[in-house]
């Protein structure tokens, strides 16, 4: 079990920090700290593109990263290394 922080400042890259804690004595049964985040991001690409930021940088720390978004961006989610979840709700 865990729980993922991330500060955003105006401007600044976020920082993303991992605070792990469990409540199992048995650890050897579960990927400890790894978890499988799925980002819904609509709208416009510049709706879209900071949900995309924040995945990369969540997969960098280690997750497994799923952006479920409309099927045009499908190929900007697919060259930032993140797997893609085709949408049935399309942009305004």
């Amino acid at each position: 079990m865990g729980c993922v922080s991330i500060k955003f400042k105006i401007g600044m890259e976020p920082k993303i920090e991992h605070h792990s804690f469990s409540i199992f004595e048995d650890k050897s049964n579960f990927k400890e700290n790894i978890l499988r985040i799925v980002i819904i991001a609509l709208g416009f690409r510049g709706d879209v593109q900071p949900f995309l930021n924040l995945g990369i940088g969540l997969r960098e720390a280690g997750h497994d990263v799923q952006v479920a978004t409309a099927e045009n961006f499908k190929d900007l989610v697919k060259e930032q290394g993140l797997d893609f979840i085709p949408s049935e709700i399309y942009p305004l």
